[in-house]
């Protein structure tokens, strides 16, 4: 009888033991966030991050509208989070417990930089710790504003393009400071998947999937209230010109200032009468303080690249 208490007793305090030497080595061998306070190479694409480079732009150089955009497409509710978004992480719980598989993604933009600067595109328990942790570190030791100009250095925009000024002179031949409300959103369209995003570009004429991704990310703009309703009408209207090599900054009217986004109740996503052209199994879902009765008809899955966006179903609202 002794003997059974103890074998039963031993059981549970040997897992224990062994989940904390686990979480202890976890610890011990993550990285430390502050390491970006200097000049370092990243460790998912090694790639140099460092505000001395000539590759690097700070945010006071990058224009006001490729900021919004990139923060109303990959994580609207930034600046008011602490690094996680838990309303998020639920629901791609819920969904992945669901499908029984990781179909949902709900990276904050926090977490991508985490991620693309310290760790490697392996889908592990341990790596997902030691995101979290470096996710609390940053949120910690950095403010808002340099996480998102580390992370606009830093983003993958194609092969072997690596932040936004290389992105910038690529696609559109011009300097972050100088996109325009459509270029700002084709290249946060690009992010989900950007080798795969990229043929618009190859081909020099949007599909019916990059034009309708374009117009979504100019729309909730407009339903953020950072650029006025007859921006995203004249954008509808000029869409189809792309690349857009007659337009400037000036051809649209002036975006808020104000990065911190306001709550929208409800955003009517822009449609069109022919079924969308899948060019990519990604799909990059709005911020949950965003409902919308449109869906776009496309394949979820996770991307083991720079960035994890959200599933969404065609049998379901557009609930992020």
């Amino acid at each position: 009888m002794v003997r059974t208490l103890f074998f039963i007793l031993t059981i549970p305090l040997t897992l224990i033991g062994i989940l904390i030497v686990a979480f202890s080595w976890i610890l011990v061998t993550t990285p430390d966030a502050r390491e970006m306070k200097g000049c370092m190479i990243t460790s998912m694409y090694e790639v140099s991050l460092c505000p001395k480079d000539a590759s690097y732009v700070p945010l006071d150089k990058i224009s006001t509208v490729a900021q919004q955009a990139f923060i109303v497409s990959e994580d609207a509710s930034f600046f008011s989070h602490q690094g996680f978004d838990w309303f998020e992480i639920k629901n791609s719980f819920d969904r992945n417990l669901e499908k029984k598989t990781f179909a949902r993604g709900g990276s904050t933009i926090t977490q991508q930089l985490a991620k693309n600067v310290f760790l490697s595109k392996d889908k592990t328990i341990a790596r997902k710790l030691r995101e979290a942790l470096l996710t609390y570190q940053i949120e910690k030791n950095f403010t808002k504003k340099e996480i998102l100009e580390k992370y606009l250095n830093v983003v993958e925009f194609g092969p072997g393009i690596y932040g936004i000024k290389a992105a910038s002179q690529h696609y559109f031949h011009k300097s972050p400071a100088d996109l325009h409300l459509l270029e700002a959103a084709f290249l946060a369209f690009l992010l989900p998947n950007p080798k795969d995003h990229a043929i618009s570009f190859n081909k020099k004429s949007l599909t019916k999937f990059a034009r309708q991704r374009v117009l979504q990310i100019v729309q909730r703009l407009a339903a953020f209230k950072k650029i006025p309703e007859s921006s995203y009408q004249q954008a509808r209207a000029v869409v189809d010109t792309f690349p857009w090599t007659q337009l400037s900054v000036s051809s649209f009217a002036p975006v808020s200032q104000d990065l911190i986004n306001t709550e929208i109740i409800e955003v009517q996503e822009p449609t069109t009468d022919e079924p969308l052209i899948q060019e990519s199994t990604e799909q990059v879902e709005p911020s949950h303080i965003i409902q919308s009765n449109d869906q776009l008809p496309l394949e979820p899955s996770d991307s083991d690249g720079s960035q994890n966006h959200t599933e969404q179903d065609q049998d379901t609202e557009m609930t992020e």
